[in-house]
């Protein structure tokens, strides 16, 4: 295949797993309410905003990511989404108060949408036109798939560990 290969796989597998981070976070942290609202003796209304203050930034802000993405640089704008989004999740997994676990889960989303839109980007200048539709079906099935794992790895990492460790797993990857 050659080393332009190899680099491009490479480039797939990052660039998939940051898509799969995103997902697995949005569907492993509904596990870990039950913990967080006995944790922070939240009302069940309240806690769902740890939900909720995560995927409205996501959802609102993914064009902007994108457009960031044009006029700053894919890959710049998409190591910036990386680094909030990894530095608020190690930040939310340690907030000793709800109100800061919902501003870091606020930035988390934030995050997220320098990430996503820009790693469908990086892939799509990566590979051409034969093969980019390929490319991107590998990435976007296996960041499916870990989605519909996030559940599992939801409920095994709270009932294992604590809730902190659903929001702290998204560091070292």
């Amino acid at each position: 295949m050659g080393r332009r290969g190899d680099r491009r796989q490479l480039l797939l597998l990052c660039m998939t797993l940051a898509n799969a981070m995103v997902l697995v976070d949005q569907t492993a942290v509904p596990l870990a309410l039950p913990d967080i609202l006995h944790q922070f003796s939240v009302s069940s209304q309240q806690v769902q905003w740890v939900l909720n203050g995560s995927l409205l930034p996501l959802a609102s802000l993914l064009v902007l990511g994108g457009r960031l993405g044009d006029l700053l640089g894919r890959r710049r704008v998409f190591l910036i989404g990386t680094s909030v989004f990894a530095g608020a999740s190690a930040l939310g997994g340690l907030a000793p108060t709800f109100m800061i676990l919902l501003a870091f889960r606020v930035l988390q989303g934030a995050g997220g949408a320098l990430m996503l839109p820009n790693t469908v980007a990086i892939v799509s200048s990566a590979y051409g036109r034969s093969e980019e539709g390929r490319a991107l079906g590998l990435m976007g099935g296996a960041a499916a798939v870990a989605g519909a794992l996030g559940p599992t790895i939801g409920g095994v990492l709270t009932a294992a560990l604590s809730w902190r460790a659903v929001l702290l797993v998204n560091v070292p990857l």
